[in-house]
């Protein structure tokens, strides 16, 4: 077994150097990322968002919690559904492409297709979507950036999603109650720390599988 090659590109792209895509603030901000999330993910996300902030927007400000919403499709009525999903929430949010309104923000739609890789450099802890519909979608990105992870139920289909799990290493998303115990990460400095050291030396000790697969070519 070689080892993901996927992984080596992810971490030649953490270390080419890029233009910041937010503000220093979700940096240093707790932030949760929602990434590539998809219809059948809202009920257990926002119902579990509605519960964890009550207050809506002045819950997300006395927590010092940012959030970046990243939907795998970005046309006109999944953005009005996520809309729906935030205003019932109480949160005043921005889109990613409203540049100016960016920095005094603590709610991001990203309406761009093509960085959520990158994004997940500005977050403490990622929900990686899909895993209630065909199966989760990468969980490599948000690994080899240090955030917490979890997913939905269906991610067998994933190989790093099962390795992640066998090792303890990310969390199954069942319920709204069991997304709302992972969020409670963002309260949890030690734990939340313990998590990302955990992630980092998993990820430090992942094979690197490209450069295994052309030292056997050029070996035989």
């Amino acid at each position: 077994v070689s080892g993901d090659s996927r992984l080596d590109r992810v971490l030649e792209r953490k270390a080419e150097k890029s233009i910041p895509l937010l503000p220093i603030s979700y940096k240093e901000s707790r932030t949760l990322i929602l990434g590539s999330i998809i219809p059948s993910d809202y009920p257990y996300i926002f119902g579990g968002l509605e519960k964890n902030y009550p207050n809506g927007q002045q819950s997300l400000e006395e927590k010092d919690h940012r959030i970046i919403i990243v939907p795998h499709e970005v046309d006109q009525s999944d953005l009005l559904l996520l809309k729906g999903k935030l205003d019932k929430c109480r949160f005043d949010w921005v889109y990613y492409s409203e540049k100016e309104n960016l920095k005094n923000s603590r709610v991001v739609i990203i309406d761009k297709v093509g960085i959520l890789a990158d994004l997940y450099a500005f977050s403490d802890a990622a929900y990686v979507g899909a895993g209630f519909g065909a199966g989760v979608h990468s969980v490599i990105e948000p690994a080899v950036y240090g955030n917490a992870v979890s997913f939905g139920p269906n991610y067998h289909i994933v190989d790093m999603a099962v390795s992640l799990v066998d090792s303890n290493l990310a969390s199954i998303i069942h319920s709204t109650d069991d997304f709302i115990q992972f969020l409670s990460l963002l309260e949890n400095g030690n734990g939340l720390e313990a998590a990302q050291v955990n992630m980092n030396n998993f990820i430090s000790s992942q094979p690197l599988g490209a450069e295994n697969i052309t030292q056997a070519i050029f070996k035989s």
